[in-house]
Order: C-alpha cells, then sequence, then structure tokens
C-alpha cells in the first residue's frame, strides 16, 4: 500500500467553461466542492451542464491515477459560486 503525502494545495474557482487542473506529478489528487454543484469528466472531454458527473457542495473526489489526474475536467453547474479545495498527492 503507497504511503501518500499531500504536497500542494489549492482553490480553484469552476467556471462557465470547462477547466482542467494543474498536474504538478501528483499520484493522487483530494478535491472537496464548496458552494454550487459542478459536473466533471476524466476521460478527456468537456462536461457541460448536461453531461458529466455531478458532484454537490460538501461533497469529495478521489483522483487515483496519472491519468485521471491529467484528463479530468469540470465546469460551474449552478448560479452559485463554486470552490474545489485540492491537495495533491504523492509517495
Amino acid at each position: 500500500m503507497k504511503r501518500l503525502s499531500g504536497f500542494h494545495y489549492e482553490q480553484i474557482p469552476a467556471e462557465d467553461k470547462a477547466v482542467g487542473i494543474p498536474k504538478l506529478q501528483a499520484e493522487e489528487v483530494f478535491i472537496t466542492l464548496w458552494g454550487g454543484e459542478i459536473r466533471y469528466r476524466y476521460d478527456g472531454k468537456d462536461p457541460d451542464a448536461l453531461t458529466g458527473h455531478l458532484l454537490y457542495d460538501g461533497m469529495s473526489l478521489r483522483l487515483t491515477s496519472i491519468g485521471q489526474i491529467e484528463n479530468f475536467k469540470f465546469i460551474r453547474a449552478s448560479d452559485r459560486p463554486s470552490v474545489l479545495s485540492i491537495t495533491y498527492e504523492k509517495e
């Protein structure tokens, strides 16, 4: 089992267009959403108002591979402001 440690933290606001997250050579990332809902995908395609997984205020998500991290994109899915709190982890 890997022993991961957080090495970087940042907050990124959700926007009306799909954006990704910085890669930073992380092995995994832990994300918590604050505010309005977002939609996300990690298959390399952009989410929009109707497609992608929904994440609600206070919910968390863990990306467990470099491919998921590199392909992760999200977009705001509500009228309320949304911010993702992200911790980057590696061995």
